[in-house]
């Protein structure tokens, strides 16, 4: 596990807050047995919410419809 500095730097050169980080090292055994069916379907929806935002916005592919 990374130090917080080294969390706190990553975060600086990333341009994005302390909490992103934590959100999305989320894994299922981090929940408890009664909660996992709601992580099991809002995670993935916060989880690219998330990644989204801290992504430059050309790494994303335009969907064309």
């Amino acid at each position: 596990m990374p130090s917080q500095r080294t969390i706190e730097k990553l975060c600086e050169v990333l341009e994005i807050p302390e909490f992103m980080i934590y959100l999305l090292a989320l894994e299922q055994q981090d929940i408890s047995g009664n909660r996992r069916e709601a992580y099991n379907v809002v995670y993935p929806i916060i989880q690219k919410l998330l990644l989204q935002i801290a992504m430059p916005p050309d790494h994303f592919e335009v969907e064309h419809h």
